[in-house]
């Protein structure tokens, strides 16, 4: 199943990728689960989301990601 995801989520990011050729560099991040039961996108600087849940969902991903490269230290 992940990996069937994560071509899911490649050639997602493949197509956004190419939609944004404007000679600027673009970063395309997934999150499968953010263990909070809400289902959604969430935009850096998009006016009509709330800031501070997007800031309290990136925390909790940084802090998966950061559990996982301590478990591998």
């Amino acid at each position: 199943m992940m990996a069937d995801l994560e071509a899911q989520f490649k050639k997602l990011h493949g197509e956004l990728r190419a939609s944004l050729r404007s000679g600027k560099h673009a970063s395309i991040v997934s999150i499968l689960s953010l263990h909070d039961d809400e289902p959604g996108q969430w935009i850096i600087g998009d006016p009509s989301q709330d800031p501070a849940r997007v800031a309290k969902r990136l925390r909790l991903c940084a802090g998966i990601l950061e559990r996982k490269a301590e478990a591998k230290s």
